[in-house]
């Protein structure tokens, strides 16, 4: 694995998700909801997942997050402190493309 690509942790506590879903701030994008709270670790980037059955399958929620976490590599994002985030994907993202998922999280990061 490169170097350069950042380190990206998951968010696996109930309680975790719940107090960032409670004060993290709210941006809506075409492919998710999506929740993110600044944190006092330096150098943390954490992402969670929420993906309903409805979005589809095991095969399809799992592809979802794989091409979202790849694209958070390839953009290259980097932040001083530390952040947390909480996508919780839309069935538009179903049939998105791997460049337009870039492109909306760029949009999403720029938010913040």
């Amino acid at each position: 694995m490169p170097e350069d690509k950042i380190k990206i942790e998951g968010i696996k506590s109930k309680k975790e998700f719940r107090e960032i879903l409670d004060s993290g701030q709210k941006i809506n994008t075409r492919f998710f909801l999506t929740y993110i709270k600044k944190t006092e670790e330096r150098n943390c980037f954490k992402i969670g997942f929420i993906i309903t059955k409805k979005i589809g399958n095991a095969v399809v929620r799992n592809k979802i997050k794989r091409r979202v976490k790849e694209a958070l590599r390839d953009i290259g994002f980097s932040y001083d402190t530390g952040i947390s985030i909480v996508f919780i994907a839309r069935k538009a993202i179903v049939g998105a493309d791997y460049l337009n998922i870039i492109e909306a999280l760029r949009k999403l990061l720029k938010n913040i």
